[in-house]
């Protein structure tokens, strides 16, 4: 299964990128610009900086 997880930084994100890993998934992660890249701690890679706001 693909994953896009939005808040990959934050606390229930990270452990969910974790997790989806863990199980095998591909897992692309979104953080908000200006945020640590916890999703290379994760092996996401780079996660892409960005927002889902309609800006």
């Amino acid at each position: 299964m693909k994953a896009l997880v939005t808040g990959a930084t934050g606390f229930i994100g990270s452990v969910l990128v974790r997790e989806l890993l863990a199980l095998g998934h591909k897992v692309r992660a979104l953080v908000l610009e200006g945020e640590s890249p916890a999703g290379r701690k994760n092996g996401c890679g780079d996660p892409p900086r960005g927002s889902s706001k309609n800006r």
